[in-house]
């Protein structure tokens, strides 16, 4: 279950809680900029872990992403909202996810961290976008090992489609009333049959 990063204090009930999570995702959602007559939305979730010693995990919080287009014209920076990392206002091309930022609490410090996609596993992020397209490029999996034993950081990547039926409901909310949410509800009710 995701908890509000910003918690607030003696809420009445679990509905004024949450809604109050739905309206700070909409404040940290990057703007929409361009509608689908003129540009591509991406979605990413990704889930990163730190797994320390005694095999305890801890989850990271998201922050940001970078995808490149393979022929490096173009770095686009998307930022992070609702546990989804959100590339709105994209030129068609064909992209890689190259990065993803985050940050974890340690104690009482809060710590930053950068996940550059290894060179020999960044053909499993490419991926196209067309044209008025919203696309979802899965479930991103990075566990950063650092327990004395056994160190290193392992990438994946899966497909699942109740995630992505899950991305698409959080970017109709956040997005509410804009151009996109329309191919949004397009591309659920393709999920959905």
């Amino acid at each position: 279950m995701r908890i509000c990063k910003y918690p607030f204090v003696f809420l009445p009930a679990i509905g004024i809680f949450l809604n109050g999570c739905a309206v700070l995702d909409k404040i940290e959602a990057p703007s929409i900029g361009g509608g689908p007559a003129t540009s591509s939305f991406v979605v990413v979730k990704a889930e990163v872990l730190v797994r320390g010693a005694f095999d305890i995990t801890t989850s990271q919080q998201l922050q940001g992403g970078v995808l490149l287009r393979t022929d490096g014209s173009n770095r686009i920076e998307g930022r992070a909202a609702a546990d989804l990392i959100i590339f709105p206002d994209l030129p068609p091309g064909e992209y890689s996810l190259i990065r993803i930022q985050t940050t974890w609490q340690q104690g009482p410090i809060v710590r930053s961290n950068t996940y550059d996609i290894p060179p020999d596993k960044v053909l499993n992020y490419v991926f196209d976008v067309k044209l008025g397209e919203p696309k979802y490029l899965g479930v991103v999996t990075i566990e950063d090992a650092r327990n004395p034993n056994i160190r290193g950081i392992s990438y994946g990547i899966n497909d699942n489609k109740n995630e992505e039926i899950a991305a698409w409901e959080k970017i109709s909310q956040i997005y509410q009333g804009s151009a996109w949410v329309s191919e949004v509800q397009k591309r659920l009710s393709e999920l959905r049959q």
